[in-house]
C-alpha cells in the first residue's frame, strides 16, 4: 500500500515537471495528459540514487522503478543509476546543477544532508530549499549496531575514557557519520570513526569482515538486508536513536535517546542531529527549469 501511495505522489509531480517543460517549449499555459504522454513517449526516466547498490536507498528505488513506467502517460523506460559519494551530496549537486530539469531525472537523496548545507560544508553546491520535493517513502529511525565478536552488549560499556574502544564505519555527510560523531563528542563514547564508505552495503561488508566493529543504520534498511543477523544475535543493538521505542523492533529493551542521554543538552543534540532530520530520510526530488531557481 505504501509503495502504491508513493507511486501516485511521484506520478502527479512528474506530470507537473514534464508539463512545465512541455508548456515552456510549446508556449501553452495548460498541462494535460496527452501533452504529458507525448513528452514522455520514447524517453527514459532516470532515478539517481545517491548511494551505492545494495543499500536501503537503492532497494527502494529499484522497487519503485519496476512499477513506475506503467503509471506515467507515455510509458517511458525507468532505470536506476547509482551516484554514490559524500552521503548523496554528489548526487544532489548533479541534480541541482547538471541534470535536465524537465521531469526525466529524479533524485533519491538523503534528507539529513540539509545539515551539511546549514553548517556550510564546502562540498555542498545545492540549495535544499529549491528542490521540487516529490515524496518520502518512509521516515527513518537509526540503530547503533555492533558485531557480537567484540563482546559488547550494553551501551554504557563504551562510555568514558575507560570505555571499550570500538571502530564505527561511516558514510560522509550522512547520519551514518553524523550519529557516531555526535555520540563520540556529546556522550563521551570511546569510538574510532572510519569514514569514506559510499553506502551501507559497503559498511556491512566491512563489519562482517572485521574491518570495523559497528555502524549506525536504519531499522528499515536493516530489516531488508540483515534481519537474520539481528534476530540471531550476530549483530547486537546497543541503542535506538529515537525518542519513543520502535514498535516493530525484534530485539527487546534497546535504549532510546532518553535513556542514553545524561542531560537535556545531550538529548536535544541527538534528537536534532539524528532523529528529526530522518523524518525526511529517503527523499525523492526533481528540478524545474527556471521555476526552481526563482523560488
Amino acid at each position: 500500500m505504501r509503495v502504491k501511495v508513493l507511486l501516485g505522489i511521484i506520478i502527479l509531480d512528474l506530470w507537473v515537471l514534464s508539463g512545465a517543460s512541455f508548456a515552456a517549449q510549446a508556449a501553452k499555459p495548460a498541462v494535460d495528459e496527452k501533452a504529458v504522454a507525448n513528452f514522455y513517449r520514447g524517453k527514459t526516466v532516470r532515478i539517481v540514487v545517491g548511494f551505492s547498490a545494495g543499500g536501503g536507498y537503492d532497494q527502494y528505488s529499484r522497487l519503485i522503478a519496476r512499477h513506475l513506467s506503467k503509471y506515467i502517460p507515455g510509458n517511458p523506460a525507468v532505470i536506476v543509476d547509482n551516484m554514490p559519494g559524500v552521503g548523496s551530496i554528489i548526487a544532489a549537486n548533479h541534480i541541482f546543477n547538471a541534470a535536465p530539469k524537465d521531469g526525466t531525472i529524479l533524485g533519491n537523496i538523503s534528507g539529513p544532508i540539509v545539515l551539511e548545507q546549514l553548517f556550510g560544508a564546502p562540498s555542498v553546491q545545492f540549495d535544499m530549499a529549491k528542490f521540487r520535493y516529490l515524496a518520502v517513502p518512509v521516515s527513518e529511525s537509526y540503530l547503533m549496531i555492533v558485531h557480537k565478536r567484540i563482546n559488547v552488549t550494553q551501551f554504557d560499556e563504551l562510555r568514558g575514557e575507560k570505555g571499550k574502544q570500538v571502530s564505527f564505519g561511516a558514510i560522509p555527510g550522512s547520519t551514518v557519520e553524523h550519529a557516531p560523531v555526535l555520540s563520540k563528542e556529546a556522550l563521551n563514547l570511546n569510538l574510532k570513526i572510519v569514514s569514506g564508505y559510499k553506502g551501507t552495503a559497503d559498511v556491512r561488508l566491512a563489519l562482517d569482515s572485521g574491518e570495523v566493529d559497528g555502524f549506525f543504520n536504519t531499522w528499515t534498511s536493516s530489516k531488508i538486508t540483515s534481519y537474520d543477523k539481528i534476530k540471531s544475535g550476530e549483530w547486537v543493538l546497543l541503542a535506538q536513536m529515537t525518542e519513543k521505542p520502535m514498535k516493530d523492533l525484534i530485539v527487546p529493551n534497546v535504549p532510546t535517546i532518553q535513556l542514553i542521554a545524561r542531560s537535556e543538552e545531550q538529548r536535544l543534540l541527538l534528537k536534532y542531529g539524528t532523529s528529526t532530520p530522518n523524518d525526511f530520510g529517503k527523499v525523492y526530488v526533481g528540478q524545474l527549469g527556471g521555476l526552481a531557481s526563482q523560488q
